[in-house]
């Protein structure tokens, strides 16, 4: 594998039948040839190399210890093609050409005095790209082999910085050939960062972009902690944490193949509305906090703790409006009977929690996710704020800060929602006793204030709206044209709200929707009622949010008491929407939601309705709304066929479902009428 060094470049092109020769100069700004090979002269001459600079002289003599010095004449091969190199060279003095066979061109690459070349047999064994050949008529090159590499990282880590900075310039630069990371193609470099340096690439088979996050060579100690991140990274999937692929290792270090994020980090966010004098709205903070929320208590669920929750490790997706939580490194396992005593700090200074910082100093606590929830305290404290809760150019006043001091609680807007204000006060707690730890209660306190946010926005539009209009007669129509929009925009926030805490909740909405007016067509029902149970439908479960994800995800079967709160959430939802129909309670959206549980028979909850005092269309979503929970996968068993489902409501036609309801779901699918509940 080569690098070519491009110092100054010149170029000529020169046909030659159906390809195009290109010969390349590559020389030296300043570089004057090696002219003494006393350990110094070849000390100094290296230390003003690309790649050399800045190593330490301690370093250099290291180098300088374990090069050989060899000299070969013109025509004579130095690399062959195809070839095993374990070697990489310095031109001491004199020129090499580098003949290379393209596709589309042929190159002629010629290299002078203080280029490197071969640098790639350092980090891998894979074979020689191309003939190197000397052109002068003495070419005098130093000589580093791979085992003296190794003896030389053994005795000065610092020394992998210098195979990093090869690696990056080798990827990042070399126009040559095509790059690449074991079988993943490389783009360019995303960004490096103190422990690792993150690439953009593709697999080439599956057309699929991803990214690559490389360990430094300097940071080889680190291994396990990159291998620790792909182990815990690697069991979970969710849409508000990256996804990691494989871990490889690669050119003498290792690499987590992951999702390429296109976005930007929070930190960088936060930054360019400071300097540009922007605050957030409070809309944003909350869903940018609640997404932090959703992902981390997910994490927690799976028995693993960030530790490292700051705005660098939020990324923010622009297409989707997705928070992504990354950077795992520093992350562990949750046991409830494991004390910690931390002899380095481990986190980032400004956003860590106090039971982090007290593990360090000497006493033995044992740190959770609640750790988690305190520096999510502290980034959305900083982004209503506008400035961190705790702050200095002092590490220690810092860490002093977290244990000791209050935040400035008058920095935080009056106005703030409430439950905003609750979840920075309980999670800013010192004490992870008495701090704020529940997800559920967290997630509850943001969504209610996110709901109050978009009600009040809808009922500021609707006054202004109706205040520029003199027109009684339009005005009537128009009211009524908001109404619906207002109601529909609300119920994509609520469905919104829904596929972050639950996306296979917010498609079982879906596919319910779509049997629920598939069914009501073929009923003759009216275009408005169809609105109204198209509406009620898409969130007909949001009361289901606000229960224990323990309850919800439980494989074996529900306790009464488990039960009884399942048997809540049409009440919940029927609370959440009885207020914001608007213009529109003909439509009776929230009585929809609060009878879809309801049976003929009297058997059904909240309220044992029975036959004509449940409505027409909550009796269709109830149908609609067994058809599909039968046909598809639950937490406590699989799929079962929809003939399954239709035996279910036949079996109890007249009995626990509405006989016109059922008559119609039999017309359906007796006639084989493709309904896609799964697309």
């Amino acid at each position: 594998m080569l690098l070519f060094y491009i110092m100054a470049t010149t170029q000529n092109t020169i046909n030659t039948d159906n390809n195009s020769l290109i010969v390349q100069s590559f020389k030296p700004k300043v570089k004057p040839s090696l002219t003494s090979y006393s350990p110094q002269s070849i000390k100094d001459f290296i230390s003003t190399i690309d790649g050399f600079i800045g190593l330490s002289s301690d370093v250099l003599d290291l180098i300088v210890e374990n090069i050989l010095i060899k000299k070969y004449h013109r025509g004579e091969y130095i690399v062959r093609h195809g070839e095993k190199g374990d070697t990489m060279y310095i031109i001491g003095d004199g020129e090499v050409i580098i003949p290379v066979i393209g596709e589309k061109f042929d190159n002629i690459v010629f290299l002078t005095t203080g280029a490197i070349f071969g640098e790639m047999s350092l980090l891998t064994y894979e074979d020689r790209l191309a003939d190197v050949i000397a052109e002068s008529k003495i070419v005098i090159l130093l000589e580093i082999q791979r085992d003296k590499v190794e003896l030389i990282l053994k005795k000065s880590p610092q020394f992998g910085q210098f195979l990093t900075n090869l690696l990056r310039k080798r990827l990042k630069d070399n126009k040559v050939t095509d790059q690449y990371i074991g079988k993943y193609k490389v783009k360019g470099l995303l960004g490096t960062g103190a422990t690792s340096d993150v690439y953009s690439v593709s697999n080439v088979l599956i057309n699929k972009n991803l990214a690559i996050k490389v360990l430094n060579h300097s940071n080889l100690e680190k291994g396990h902690d990159l291998i620790n991140e792909a182990k815990l990274m690697a069991r979970l999937t969710h849409r508000n944490i990256i996804q990691v692929y494989d871990l490889q290792k690669v050119y003498g270090t290792i690499g987590i193949i992951m999702e390429e994020l296109k976005g930007f980090a929070l930190d960088t966010i936060i930054s360019e509305r400071k300097n540009k004098g922007i605050g957030f709205t409070y809309t944003e903070i909350l869903s940018i906090i609640r997404q932090i929320a959703e992902g981390l208590s997910y994490v927690n669920s799976q028995g693993i703790i960030h530790r490292d929750i700051k705005p660098a490790n939020c990324i923010h997706i622009v297409e989707s409006d997705t928070i992504k939580i990354m950077d795992f490194g520093i992350a562990d396992r949750i046991n409830s009977n494991k004390l910690f005593y931390e002899e380095e700090l481990k986190g980032t200074p400004s956003y860590i929690a106090p039971e982090i910082i007290l593990a360090r100093i000497g006493q033995s606590l044992k740190i959770d996710y609640r750790a988690d929830i305190y520096s999510l305290g502290v980034i959305a404290y900083e982004m209503a704020a506008g400035i961190k809760p705790f702050d200095s150019d002092n590490l220690s006043e810092i860490l002093k800060m977290h244990t000791d001091s209050t935040p400035d609680w008058s920095r935080l807007p009056e106005d703030l929602p409430d439950g905003l204000t609750k979840f920075i006060k309980g999670a800013l707690i010192k004490d992870p006793e008495t701090r704020l730890s529940d997800w559920e209660h967290i997630k509850y306190l943001l969504d209610t204030d996110l709901l109050n946010l978009h009600q009040e926005k809808l009922i500021d539009d609707k006054k202004e709206k109706t205040n520029n209009t003199s027109n009684d007669n339009l005005d009537t129509i128009r009211k009524s044209a908001e109404s619906r929009s207002n109601m529909k925009g609300f119920i994509e926030v609520m469905s919104t709200i829904i596929g972050v805490n639950n996306p296979i909740l917010k498609h079982h909405h879906q596919r319910v929707a779509i049997l629920a007016i598939a069914i009501g067509k073929k009923m003759g029902i009216t275009s408005n009622e169809l609105e109204g149970l198209e509406m009620a439908s898409m969130i007909h479960d949001i009361g289901m949010v606000f229960i224990p994800a323990l309850i919800l995800n439980k494989s074996d079967k529900l306790l009464d008491q488990e039960f009884d709160i399942i048997k809540e959430h049409p009440k919940t939802g029927y609370d959440l929407i009885k207020g914001i129909e608007l213009d529109l309670p003909q439509l009776n959206i929230a009585q929809i939601i609060y009878q879809h549980h309801e049976k003929i028979n009297g058997s059904g909850y909240p309220n044992g309705l029975l036959g004509d005092d449940i409505l027409p269309l909550a009796k269709i979503l109830c149908a609609a709304d067994v058809l599909e929970a039968i046909s598809s996968d639950k937490s406590y068993r699989k799929a079962q066929f929809m003939s399954k489902a239709i035996e279910e409501i036949s079996v109890n036609k007249g009995i626990l479902y509405d006989s016109n309801v059922v008559d119609a779901c039999l017309e359906l699918f007796t006639e084989n009428i493709h309904i896609d509940i799964f697309g």
